[in-house]
């Protein structure tokens, strides 16, 4: 009996130090988090609206993000929400990117139809994952990325909702 109390007197000692010791480990090992590798990035987002209104048809085209020389800007996530009249619902959503060399990329936000709301307005969403690269553009006031909506002509007015997000890099 006396041999017994002293084998389990070890075990719970050590189990004791065990579960004491380990917030005290946990702090001696762990470190901050932060982005050791690519410190010169900075979050971005941006939200810009294009309103179209009424009887106008055609593409329109609004610069949305400026860069300053020396940075280069990274999509990751573009979203567009549409709503307006179903006869002048947007036909194309688009971004358009000035990558390094000066040649302008169309990337095209497909829209899917959400139904109506009750009071008739048509909604449209595009969402997608991307990973864009966009320079500044001299020749357009260092323009690095513009949106653009398409549609008919349509009585009432539609307005285009773009989010998009990323981050910048220093060059």
């Amino acid at each position: 009996m006396l041999i017994r109390r002293f084998a389990v007197a070890p075990l719970a000692c050590a189990l004791l130090l065990l579960f004491a010791a380990s917030p005290a480990l946990a702090q001696f090992y762990s470190t901050p988090t932060r982005d050791v590798e690519n410190p010169a990035r900075t979050p971005v987002q941006v939200t810009e609206t294009i309103t179209l209104q009424p009887n106008i048809a055609g593409t329109f085209n609004v610069p949305f993000v400026a860069l300053p020389v020396d940075t280069r800007l990274v999509l990751e996530y573009a979203s567009v929400l549409c709503t307006g009249p179903s006869a002048g619902a947007p036909i194309i959503t688009s971004l358009t990117v000035t990558p390094f060399g000066g040649s302008q990329i169309q990337f095209q936000l497909p829209l899917r139809s959400q139904g109506t709301t009750a009071s008739g307005t048509a909604v449209h969403v595009a969402t997608t994952p991307i990973r864009l690269y966009a320079d500044p553009d001299e020749s357009n006031n260092d323009t690095a990325v513009s949106g653009t909506v398409v549609r008919r002509a349509a009585s009432g007015t539609t307005s285009c909702v773009f989010s998009l997000s990323g981050y910048t890099i220093d060059l």
